[in-house]
């Protein structure tokens, strides 16, 4: 007898027909194949037409198919039939020691072929008996073969013929665009976040090295969780964008539920419909996704599917969440039927044990189960107060089956090992959001017998450059096969559909009206206190929402009408100029991701919470809330008393409040009515509690208020935009009682106590007088980073001179001016004179005029200097003439540049100047009142860049580090280069005080009244420790520092980046009001730039395509125009 070598694990018996090629197992029998087999006497006769004494049986042509590790017995007979086998082996160890004897199930006889699969390792076989039954009576058995002379043994080949791949992508967070990000400061740009192509890229890599055939694409969630501003189809967008990595499943995460609004219609609205639609096919995985209906549920998923690499069976099982009702959209998950952990485990379980019943020999689990890593230790811990623990919990209830574990957390990467519940390793992964993915690697021999597998964290692709993201392939180059060495038509074909689709969606957003404004009703934020925007989106809200309520017991939903809606004013943006409200403005209305949080407080409670004097913002205003509120307030009017002896700490103290925007006198809230169906009103005792919803950034800052929210038992996932979205179409129009002009008089649910006419309550109102048309008495003065500003982009300067119109600027100055170059007055003059000329011929006049500097350069700009950029800059004033006019300084010349010494820098550890010295200018306004100040514009030194060696700080200690100066638990020295922050521009805002004691030299101190505007590269919270000097010194600085007031754009469309551009004043008679930034992302929605206008900057790089908001930043600028209005005074003398 010869022997064969083969590997093959396991034992079963099952009937195949194999229809690859076969190659001899080299067994012969012992007997001749005309040999005539014996029927057992035993066995009865049957009826069918097999006869016994006819049957004619023979072992032949006995095969093994390598490929697929099958051992095949041919069966010679007489008589073709469907038969039933049950084969009985003798098994033996290498010294022909009996092991055991084992029995097959019952197969199926089909072709005359008789299947063996799955053998044991290194044992010899021997075929002791074959049962044949009757095909009609499945019991009987018609003849036996007995005492085969055959046996065969296996031997292990551990040789890798090929490896199969799985590769999962799991927290992609919507980025499907990749966004890249300039940096100044070194010339160049960086990779932020990868996008789809170049992940599709790292794709056709690994398929060109496994082969096509031997890798899969799966989703494990996370997938649709960025919020893209630009546009409210990002779910569609996404989805339809994902289809191009071809995923053959996918399992479902919370996080994606609450991305998917623009998907739900009445075709989509209950859960089972709508996650085919986000996902884009019906491969969805989830043991545990059931609806409620009644006393039935309705699967909503598969619960498994099986992936077959040319004979070797993967097996994946989905699992959805226990949390999902606690982390996504409310309206699409409040009728998901509740498992506990032990019983979502029970299921997976179980369809594990099934999946390998069919020969599946590798299981992987995907699933959304939330997970965080311990910090101590490379291992889950399990928590049973933090939901971020739950897959902790889940893979200590798992069995064996499962050999790979996928995880959901949106905020970090791993790959661990832990315990399953027989206390075997258990590997769960989870890729780093935005960036990368999990590769799966199992290696086969060439009997798909599996030798290892490996799992591992893709962080960072192979063209995405270097750690920080530099030195990057560029997406052009990702798209040319001459330079692409992974090239694939796919990438092109992606690239298409990218532009295309959101050109072509982005235009029907802005057809879509979601309520219309015939009555032209002008709707206005306020930071500062009640609005008209405000008002409206609250009462719209307190309209419609139901408040839910969570039963931990009945693990359901309970919904009360809420009574209340209170919004943070910080939180609600733009103007909206008598125009309805179209689908696109929500992003521009609420920028911010937030959503509700509902619960029960009592009155007591809310009278002390609804005033917003969070401690960031000073100021003593109300929170935005529903008129379903009357609020009567007093007002506590300060007194001047005796001065009293101040404190070294209290001096600190009041050095320190210079830099911030007090805007009104404490208020004290008295009394609280609620709104009656007829419309009237009744008033609440302290005792009283109400069901009120509150966005959940005010529970964020104040720990108090949340505290005070009785039974508080779910925070709404939902969108605020997306509720709008829905309750907005419910509306015929928009009341004229939200019109901006009369609001203020005529709103009653917040009024002054101490006011004998309530409906003149004077409430502060930083609208500026010019939406009406009307700047008597004020002067809107701003300034502008315009971003190499040259002249010679004509699109840009029609650009520029629209926004200034839109905005009304009276005085605006413009850095980053492109030097002069030469002699030739008209071409130097050509970066502002181009904007001006724009301005007259759309605003039909010659009203506007323009300054410009000289050169501003500091000692070490020529030597730094290179072809394609210098740090010598200018800067241009544009000014309406007939409201204002530059006058000479006491030395009898328009315009000063700083004199710019070498100087010992306080946190520089050599002799510098500023790279681009300030440039002042006096103006004079006007008319009757005639008002003269300074203005002072810079351009401070590039921001500096984190230290290579430094690891980033928390975010908490990010937030913390203006306390931490102000108590003096670090030194200001200590803030220098630790958070971003490089010393050569804290040392350009440190000789601010020389600059402008300078100014009032050369001008015989006959001013009073100054101003420092410019763009400063001090990024978000570091204001209050880099100017403190500045501030000590008198000057107050017009803006917050905080979200609000960001400036920069951000490199993802629609988003701000910093807070670099500030104002800062020291004022004397006149005052100072509405200090804003132009949302400058609204320039397509403002009717600034339209189409046109579009295909013209698209036609300067024909070879690039991208959307239309990347032109705002590229084509405009990178920073958006701030301003104040400057409020003149008759009586101010100097």
């Amino acid at each position: 007898m010869k022997k064969s070598k083969f590997k093959i694990i396991g034992f079963s018996v099952f009937g195949v027909i194999l229809t690859s090629a076969l190659i001899p197992f080299l067994i012969t029998c012992s007997k001749q194949n005309d040999q005539k087999t014996k029927i057992n006497s035993q066995k009865q006769k049957t009826n069918t037409d097999l006869e016994a004494k006819s049957v004619n049986f023979d072992l032949k042509n006995n095969v093994f198919d390598k490929d697929i590790s099958k051992f095949v017995l041919n069966f010679n007979t007489n008589k073709e039939s469907n038969l039933q086998v049950v084969a009985t082996f003798d098994v033996f160890d290498k010294n022909n020691k009996l092991l055991k004897t084992i029995k097959s199930n019952k197969v199926n006889l089909v072709s005359k072929k008789f299947v063996f699969d799955n053998l044991d390792e290194n044992v010899k076989y021997q075929l002791k008996q074959i049962d044949f039954y009757d095909p009609k009576d499945l019991n009987k058995v018609i003849y036996t073969k007995n005492d085969l002379a055959f046996n065969f043994e296996t031997k292990i080949d551990d040789s890798v013929a090929r490896t199969v791949e799985l590769i999962i992508i799991n927290g992609l967070n919507g980025f499907v665009d990749e966004q890249v990000i300039p940096d100044y400061s070194k010339r160049t740009s960086y990779l932020k976040a990868p996008g789809l192509i170049r992940i599709l890229n790292e794709i056709n890599k690994i398929k060109k090295e496994r082969g096509a055939n031997n890798v899969a694409v799966v989703m494990g969630g996370n997938n649709y969780y960025e919020n893209n501003k630009s546009s409210l189809t990002r779910a569609q967008y996404t989805a339809a964008a994902l289809k191009f990595l071809n995923p053959i499943a996918t399992s479902i995460a919370n996080t994606d539920l609450n991305w998917g609004y623009d998907l739900v219609d009445e075709k989509t609205k209950h859960f089972k419909e709508y996650i085919k639609t986000l996902y884009n096919n019906d491969g969805i995985l989830s043991v545990n996704s059931y609806l409620k209906s009644g006393e039935q549920t309705i699967a909503m998923a598969n619960n498994s599917k099986i992936i077959n690499f040319n004979g070797f069976k993967l097996g994946l099982v989905g699992a959805m969440s226990n949390l999902v009702n606690f982390g996504s959209n409310i309206n699409l998950t409040k009728d998901i039927k509740w498992f506990s952990n032990e019983q979502t485990a029970n299921l997976i379980n179980a369809e594990a044990k099934n999946l390998k019943n069919q020969g599946v020999q590798n299981i992987v689990l995907l699933s959304s189960f939330l997970a965080d890593k311990s910090k101590e230790n490379n291992s889950l811990v399990s928590d049973q107060k933090s939901f971020y623990k739950e897959v902790a919990r889940m893979s200590k209830l798992l069995d064996s089956n499962i050999n790979l574990m996928t995880a959901s957390n949106p905020y970090k990467s791993f790959n661990i090992i832990t315990n399953n519940k027989d206390n075997q390793p258990l590997t769960v992964v989870q890729s780093k959001p935005t960036s990368g993915f999990v590769r799966y690697m199992i290696s086969l021999n060439l009997y798909n017998r599996i030798l290892k597998t490996e799992t591992k964290l893709v962080d960072k692709l192979s063209t995405s450059g270097d750690e920080k993201g530099y030195n990057y392939t560029t997406h052009q180059d990702l798209l040319d096969p001459q330079k692409n060495p992974d090239f694939n038509d796919n990438l092109v074909a992606l690239n298409n559909f990218i532009n295309n689709y959101k050109d072509h969606e982005y235009e029907q957003l802005a057809q879509k009206i979601l309520i219309k404004n015939d009555k032209n009703v002008e709707l206005y934020s306020s930071t500062y206190t009640l609005s008209s925007l405000g008002g409206f989106i609250s009462d719209i809200l307190a309209k419609y929402y139901q408040a839910p309520f969570y039963n931990k017991q009945t693990h359901a939903f309970e919904f009360k009408q809420t009574q209340a809606v209170i919004l943070a004013s910080n939180a609600i943006r733009s103007l909206i100029s008598a125009k309805p409200i179209k689908l696109e403005n929500l992003n521009q209305i609420l920028p911010f991701n937030d959503t509700l949080v509902s619960g029960e407080i009592s009155v007591k409670d809310l009278k002390k919470f609804l005033i917003n004097s969070h401690r960031t913002q000073h100021y003593n205003e109300p929170y935005q809330f529903s008129d379903t509120l009357k609020v009567e307030y007093e007002e506590q009017v300060k007194t001047n008393k005796p001065k009293k002896k101040t404190t070294k700490k209290q001096k600190q103290t009041s050095d320190q409040k210079l830099d911030d925007v007090v805007l009104s006198n404490p208020k004290t809230i008295i009394k609280i009515s609620l709104k009656n169906a007829d419309g009237t009103y009744t008033e609440l005792n302290d005792n009283q509690k109400i069901t009120i919803s509150v966005m959940d950034s005010i529970l964020k800052y104040n720990k108090g208020f949340k505290e005070a929210i009785l039974n508080k038992t779910y925070a709404d996932q939902t969108n605020i935009r997306d509720l709008l979205r829905a309750y907005l179409q419910k509306e015929t129009q928009i009341d004229e009682k939200y019109n901006q002009k009369t609001f203020f008089k005529n709103d009653q649910r917040f009024i002054n106590k101490n006011q004998a006419n309530p409906t003149s309550t004077p409430v502060y109102n930083h609208i500026n007088e010019s939406i009406n048309n009307k700047q008597a008495n004020h002067l809107r003065i701003g300034h502008w980073n315009v971003l190499h500003q040259t002249g010679l982009n004509d699109a840009k300067n029609y650009a520029l001179a629209k926004t200034i119109l839109f905005n009304k600027y009276d005085i605006i100055g413009l850095t980053e001016i492109w030097p002069a170059q030469g002699d030739n007055q008209e071409q130097n003059n050509l970066p502002v004179a181009s904007i001006v000329k724009y301005m007259n011929q759309l605003s039909g006049s010659n009203d506007y005029d323009f300054v410009i500097s000289d050169n501003l350069k500091g000692d070490e700009n020529d030597k730094l200097a290179t072809n394609n950029h210098t740090s010598t800059e200018r800067i241009g004033i544009i000014y309406n003439k007939k409201k204002a006019n530059p006058i000479a300084f006491a030395d009898n010349k328009i315009g000063h540049v700083y004199s710019n010494p070498l100087e010992d820098g306080k946190y520089e550890k050599q002799q510098t100047n500023y790279s681009r010295p300030p440039y002042a200018i006096k103006f004079a306004s006007v008319g009757e009142i005639k008002n003269d100040f300074t203005l002072v514009f810079a351009h401070l030194d590039s921001p500096g860049t984190y230290p290579s060696e430094t690891k980033y700080q928390k975010k908490e200690h990010l937030l913390k580090r203006t306390e931490l100066v102000k108590e003096k638990a670090i030194s200001s020295n200590q803030m220098i280069n630790k958070y971003e922050q490089g010393s050569r521009e804290v040392d350009d805002a440190e000789r601010l005080v020389k600059v402008m004691e300078e100014i009032k030299k050369i001008d015989n101190n006959k001013d009073d009244d100054y101003f420092f505007m410019g763009d400063t590269n001090i990024r978000l919270h570091n204001q209050q420790w880099v100017f403190r000097t500045f501030i000590q010194n008198g000057y107050s600085s017009v803006f917050a520092d905080n979200d609000l007031f960001k400036s920069s754009l951000s490199g993802n469309p629609g988003e701000f980046a910093n807070s670099y551009d500030k104002i800062f004043s020291q004022v004397n008679g006149l005052t100072i009001s509405n200090p804003s930034i132009y949302d400058l992302w609204n320039a397509y929605e403002d009717q600034i730039v339209d189409q046109v206008w579009l295909k013209k900057v698209r036609a300067l790089n024909p070879h690039e395509f991208h959307d239309k908001l990347f032109y705002i930043r590229n084509d405009i600028s990178d920073h958006a125009p701030t301003y104040f209005d400057l409020g003149l005074n008759k009586d101010d003398s100097k």
